[in-house]
């Protein structure tokens, strides 16, 4: 380490004077103590403080007393720069001591040295401003100014470091050039650029300042307002060396003075650039029309909120509206307004949010803008416009209801309001009826005829009355509005009108008006060109009025071309092209029809009445035979059908008619003992009597007639009551006390014929009270008598609550029993769903996707349940990496359906390509789904915090953070708010450490040390 010298010129001469005469006086002592005293100071001035201190102490202890004074003051200035602890209290002491010493007048100058070198400068400050500057040389008076002077300026004490800093910058000494510098920061921070100015001119042609000087005085030329200066100083500088923040101050100033080319051209090399900066940057690409480079610069000005985010924010907007990407430009609009630091910017920016929201189809955010803006600003020029782009927003938004105060409210109703007015009450008609709330729907339907401008609406709204009344069962309403469809729509020009002819066919048609409706079914057959379900159901029932008209002919060929022609109902139209034919006589094409319904469809739950009605068609032509054949075979291959006891006794008096008793005995035999109570029970007891008697077995007729009694006894209102009283409760809804009096009943008619049944009912009121286990139980006892009606229920109710307990084998087993037993389409379906579903929850992925095909191929499948089977379906092959397929079911699902169903298919497709990086597909299915099924709020409040995901990813941060805000400030789900405020606090946390602009010098910019510019060579000598 490398230490000041301590004393002046002046005190070596005297030193060096004191030293000869000290010889001339004792020449002998010289030669030993003197010596001493000598070598410690030669040691002192060279920094050897360590053995310099050894002989100060040495000769301290001699007895020459002539240098002891000096002697103790070096060697406590060698403690002092060996930084001994208790150094500068013993030079303090030392100068209390020694107050008219010579060495006292140099102890605070060397003590406030030494704390300045080591950068103490509250100490520095105290001991120079002890010194007595008239004791010290110009070079040493120089250098405790400028010293004391800095001192201050880095307590920031710049008042008091300012006098002597000019001082400074008025000497001609070696601090010269390092007053005016520091003259030239304090006047800055006092923007006091004038005087800035001129010192900084001073240092123009300074070689050590040469770096910093440019730039400072380009800041002071800017803040003083002389735009021009700061160019022809600053443009030759820059033309020499770059220098990022003279390029800062030359692109402001032609900024400010609207040079956008030339302000773009030198602030695009600025350094470092602040948010003010990339503002003024980003205007001038937008001046330039270069849009995209706007954006990137005026993004990174938008944190935080201030007056600068708010510009930036509006120029944003335009910007990202002129590169097509109106969403980013409605979110950047949104900021502008909210940012109320200009009200000019807040009112263009929020006329901008409501009617670019509204060409982008965000009818909601549209009227939320459009609305503030006419309410602070309703004589703007633009408030007309906003009017009309309000009132067009209410009609395409699902916000009806506000839409129809909203119009409700406009005195004078110009046509195109009273038309809003109308179509936004038909629009809630809709949505309640949607909803099935007919009451609410009405009263919207009232509103809607209130005005009618628009016939089409007119018509509409006759049609949706007329549907609500049918489904209501009113049915002589129902036909009163399709009517006034008709007369409203005289050119037939309406979408409903087709429609309309079809529904006042189905109210005429179960009103029993046959005729009527046949007249309405045959106009929709002759004149409907779409072949679709609900054209084949009109050939279907115009056949039915045919048919019960008893113009059977007429009704076998309408059966015969839906069944021909369309897989709709195909199984019933043959059916009653079989039952059609049968009436006209046409036995062999019936009993085809027949034949040809259960070959197509063995399935159906009309292939054993099929297989019952052909056998009927030979029985009645004396076909005896066959027709033993055709109810042998319902009673073999559809054990569980309802048509077997009447089976049995078709086929017992054929088997007579044949002559064949003993097979007929079988017969009557087996419905005596399993079927005791059904309605041919009693007629078959005679025709068993009959067969007895013919095989000679009379006697063996008393133990049948016997049962039969037995389970048909004269007396049983005792049991019945209490049967139906415990109906009744389940009917009402009691299902405790329902449970508790099934199971009475079972123990106290453990014989009965209504005991099984009972038992199924019993396990409905545990089911229905949520007793699932209780449940199963009852269950399971009636699928394993299976006497009871209600068997084929009770397997897939038991299945549905195993798979609700979370018993997934078991309940496999019962929606395989359900597909074994049931020849319904519905139980089919039923058990596929619950297989599938079982085999989903398990992880069986693969069997999953066997499962659910087969319940799409399978069966007659509702779109509700198909759409199911593709959601699930497209989860398993995705565990089963087959992203493609998987994507082309949801892709099937979320295109055809409009329920909940739609929504989560968009969600998982926007989910999977979020999840590999395909950012803009998944926001543009996030937007589809906002669309399309906006009503369902689960799936609403995840796209958001998805999209924002997907903006995080992108970039986008405050895109993501408006999502976020207005995701907290609209959805009514904790789960989805509690979701938006986590991800937008650490959005939040992140953007802390972002910094503010450079256009205002930062104190860490300026260099606090002199030293490194003017090198202090005082004690170098």
């Amino acid at each position: 380490m490398n230490y000041p010298r301590l004393v002046s010129i002046l005190v070596f001469a005297c030193i060096s004077l004191i030293h000869v005469v000290t010889k001339a006086q004792n020449p002998v002592y010289y030669s030993s103590s003197q010596r001493t005293y000598d070598r410690g100071v030669e040691l002192y001035e060279r920094g050897h403080y360590n053995a310099a201190i050894s002989r100060f102490e040495d000769y301290l202890r001699s007895d020459d007393a002539s240098h002891k004074v000096w002697a103790d003051y070096y060697r406590l200035t060698s403690h002092l720069y060996l930084f001994h602890p208790n150094a500068e209290q013993d030079l303090v002491d030392f100068t209390e001591k020694n107050p008219t010493h010579f060495t006292s007048k140099l102890t605070y100058f060397q003590l406030g040295k030494h704390f300045y070198a080591n950068s103490k400068y509250d100490k520095a400050i105290k001991y120079f401003a002890g010194v007595e500057s008239s004791e010290l040389s110009e070079e040493e008076r120089s250098e405790l100014n400028f010293k004391l002077a800095y001192s201050y300026f880095s307590k920031k004490m710049f008042n008091k470091a300012l006098g002597r800093f000019e001082r400074s910058r008025l000497r001609n000494s070696k601090y010269k050039a390092a007053g005016a510098y520091y003259c030239s920061y304090i006047y800055m921070e006092n923007e006091n650029w004038p005087k800035a100015i001129d010192a900084l001119e001073e240092l123009k042609q300074n070689s050590s300042y040469g770096k910093v000087v440019p730039g400072m005085l380009c800041k002071a030329y800017y803040n003083n307002g002389d735009y021009d200066k700061v160019i022809s100083y600053g443009e030759p500088i820059l033309k020499k060396s770059n220098s990022g923040i003279t390029s800062l101050y030359v692109g402001s100033a032609y900024f400010d003075k609207q040079d956008y080319e030339k302000a773009k051209m030198y602030l695009k090399d600025a350094s470092p650039k602040g948010r003010e900066t990339h503002y003024r940057l980003g205007y001038s690409y937008f001046a330039a029309q270069q849009y995209d480079l706007a954006v990137e610069n005026l993004k990174k000005a938008m944190i935080p909120d201030d007056s600068v985010a708010q510009v930036a924010a509006y120029y944003l907007g335009h910007s990202y509206q002129n590169t097509k990407r109106n969403d980013l430009a409605v979110t950047a609009y949104k900021q502008a307004y909210l940012l109320d630091y200009d009200k000019n910017i807040e009112k263009e920016a929020l006329y901008n949010y409501g009617m670019l929201s509204f060409e982008t189809g965000n009818y909601a955010n549209s009227i939320i803008g459009l609305t503030r803006y006419l309410e602070l600003y309703p004589d703007d020029r633009n408030a007309n416009r906003a009017r009309e782009a309000l009132s067009d927003a209410y009609l395409k938004s699902d916000n009806y209801e506000d839409a129809l105060k909203y119009l409700a409210g406009i005195r004078n109703k110009s046509e195109k309001i009273k038309g809003a007015y109308q179509n936004a009450a038909f629009m809630l008609a809709i949505k309640y009826y949607n909803c099935q709330d007919f009451a609410t729907t009405e009263s919207y339907l009232d509103k809607a005829f209130v005005y009618t401008p628009d016939k089409t609406v007119k018509a509409s709204s006759y049609f949706l009355k007329a549907e609500m009344m049918a489904q209501k069962g009113d049915y002589n309403q129902a036909i009163l509005n399709y009517s006034g469809l008709f007369q409203t729509d005289q050119n037939r020009q309406s979408e409903y009108y087709d429609r309309a002819r079809y529904g006042i066919a189905h109210a005429y048609y179960n009103n029993k008006e046959f005729t009527k409706a046949a007249g309405h079914y045959k106009y929709y057959v002759d004149n409907v060109k779409i072949k679709d379900d609900i054209y084949y159901d009109a050939v279907i029932r115009l056949a039915d009025c045919q048919y019960i008209k008893k113009e059977n002919v007429k009704a076998a060929e309408l059966y015969e071309r839906a069944s021909n022609e369309s897989k709709y109902l195909n199984d019933y139209a043959l059916f009653q092209a079989g039952i059609a034919n049968y009436f006209a006589k046409n036995y062999e094409e019936s009993k085809n029809r027949f034949r040809t319904m259960v070959r197509k469809h063995p399935g159906s739950g009309y292939a054993d009445n099929a297989v019952f009605q052909s056998g009927i068609v030979n029985y009645d032509i004396a076909n005896y035979q066959e027709a033993s054949n055709d109810f042998g075979k319902l009673i073999n291959e559809y054990p569980n059908s309802e048509l077997v006891p009447f089976a049995l006794e078709k086929r017992g008096i054929a088997f007579s008619n044949l002559g064949n008793f003993q097979s007929a005995k079988q017969d009557f035999v087996r419905i005596i003992e399993n079927y005791p109570t059904h309605e041919v029970a009693k007629s078959s007891v005679f025709s068993l009597q009959e067969s007895l008697n013919r095989l000679g077995q009379s006697d063996e007729f008393d133990k049948y007639l016997a049962a039969y009694k037995k389970a048909n006894p004269d007396d049983n209102n005792t049991e019945t009551i209490e049967y139906e009283n415990a109906k009744n409760l389940f009917a009402l809804e009691k299902y405790p006390r329902g449970a508790q009096a099934f199971s009475s009943f079972i123990k106290g008619y453990p014989t009965s014929t209504y005991v099984h049944d009972a038992r199924y009912f019993m396990g409905e009121c545990y089911r229905l009270e949520g007793n699932k286990t209780a449940a199963v139980e009852a269950y399971e006892q009636v699928i394993k008598d299976n006497k009871s009606y209600y068997a084929g229920r009770a397997i897939y109710k038991c299945a549905d609550l195993y798979y609700a307990l979370d018993s997934m084998e078991l309940a496999k087993t019962k929606y395989q029993l359900l597909l074994d037993y049931s020849t319904k389409n519905k139980d089919k379906v039923r058990g596929y769903k619950g297989l599938m579903n079982c085999e989903f929850a398990l992880g069986n992925y693969e069997q999953s996707v066997w499962r659910a095909n087969d319940l799409i191929n399978k069966t007659s499948v509702r779109s509700r349940d198909l759409h199911g089977a593709l959601i699930t379906r497209a989860k398993s092959k995705f565990a089963l990496e087959q992203d493609s397929s998987a994507l082309q079911d949801l892709d099937q699902v979320r295109l055809e359906s409009k329920t909940e169903q739609g929504a989560e298919a968009a969600y998982l497709s926007a989910e999977y390509h979020y999840k590999n990086k395909n950012y803009e597909r998944s926001i543009e299915l996030l937007r589809q789904l906002n669309e399309n099924f906006a009503s369902f709020d689960k799936w609403l409040g995840k796209s958001f915090l998805l999209i924002a995901d997907n903006y995080i990813a992108l970039d986008e941060r405050y895109q993501a953070k408006a999502t976020l805000v207005s995701l907290k400030e609209k959805s009514e789900d904790p789960e989805i708010v509690e979701a938006a405020t986590n991800k937008l606090d650490f959005l939040e946390q992140e953007d802390q450490s972002i910094g503010s602009d450079t256009l205002f010098m930062e104190e860490g910019n300026i260099p606090l040390q002199p030293d490194s510019l003017t090198p202090d060579t005082t004690n170098n000598e």
